[in-house]
């Protein structure tokens, strides 16, 4: 399955990225990334994720997250992955990342979701939503 995801914003780009955490998405952003303000501002954003059977559209509220332990393994999760990414002063931080990501340090960021919907791409096509 081929999975790509885009964190946005309403009417501003906020972040770009996640990493799983005990059952949960995180999202991260530089800390001096050019699009968008910090989420922290402005909470509601959306998630996208493409798959090959159905797309799918997150909104909710983002919170910073700054627990060092659940940074931590945040940060392990990276590790597993191949970036080298820690957790130091309430952020995560590396050696290198991508261009885009701009210089660390890099927020990590929970979603709550507040409604989800589906797109198939695929026979039988159709759509759902699910509000929490």
């Amino acid at each position: 399955m081929t999975l790509r995801s885009f964190l946005g914003r309403r009417r501003a780009t906020c972040s770009q990225g996640g990493c799983p955490s005990g059952g949960r998405r995180l999202l991260h952003r530089g800390s001096r990334h050019p699009e968008g303000t910090e989420p922290g501002a402005r909470p509601r954003c959306t998630v996208t994720v493409a798959t090959e059977p159905f797309d799918l559209v997150v909104e909710g509220e983002a919170a910073r997250v700054t627990d060092d332990t659940e940074l931590q393994r945040v940060a392990a999760a990276y590790a597993e992955g191949g970036w080298p990414a820690s957790a130091r002063d309430g952020a995560l931080d590396a050696e290198y990342s991508a261009p885009s990501a701009g210089p660390p340090p890099w927020h990590a960021y929970r979603l709550t979701p507040t409604t989800i919907y589906a797109f198939g791409t695929a026979e039988p096509y159709g759509a759902t939503r699910w509000r929490f």
